[in-house]
């Protein structure tokens, strides 16, 4: 038997007393929503526990099947969408992978990592001018660690955008003056040539 389908066996088996004993009596409309939300987060730790497995197996596909579900059932996160397109992507479904990148930019529209995992792809395919809007918008958003957050700048400066990249690795310095790769980059982009 196979371990995914001896876990829905077990999963069963847990299950099947407990919803018995609640048919037998009545619940009020709060503790039946209680009951749905278990249920939904029951579920999503399963189809994590499904993607995972099947990941391991290298089973890519399968793995965005279980990642999908999850996605239906919680749409907010960006976690389910940027693993499933990474397995897209490596599975040479390119499109399809930057379809399921604009679905979590479409359910989490205020998630500066989104904007930032999306611009990730398209520079790591050595298309930062695709990737610079996405970049720009993570960084207007917010709450990125200073490592991603210096992203945009090096792609700022990669794409020869001099006095946008000089004038963003300055704004970086007067909020976080010990940032080294914005020393750095500054330093490179003023050097006299």
């Amino acid at each position: 038997m196979r371990p995914i389908s001896l876990l829905l066996l077990c999963l069963c088996g847990c299950l099947l007393p407990a919803m018995r004993s609640f048919a037998a009596k009545s619940i009020t409309p709060a503790e039946a929503r209680a009951l749905s939300a278990d249920s939904e987060a029951t579920l999503v730790d399963l189809n994590n526990v499904i993607a995972d497995g099947y990941f391991h197996q290298g089973k890519f596909l399968l793995s965005v099947v279980a990642l999908k579900r999850i996605i239906e059932l919680c749409p907010v996160g960006i976690e389910p969408y940027s693993t499933a397109a990474w397995l897209l992507w490596s599975s040479k479904k390119t499109d399809d992978a930057i379809a399921m990148y604009r679905q979590m930019l479409t359910a989490n529209p205020n998630d500066a990592n989104g904007y930032l995992e999306f611009g990730m792809f398209y520079v790591n395919r050595k298309l930062d001018v695709d990737a610079l809007p996405y970049l720009a918008h993570a960084v207007q958003l917010g709450g990125l660690t200073r490592e991603r957050r210096d992203i945009y700048g090096i792609v700022l400066g990669r794409l020869k955008q001099t006095d946008d990249a000089i004038n963003f690795w300055k704004k970086v310095l007067t909020e976080d003056k010990d940032d080294p790769i914005a020393q750095r980059e500054l330093k490179k982009l003023t050097a006299p040539k």
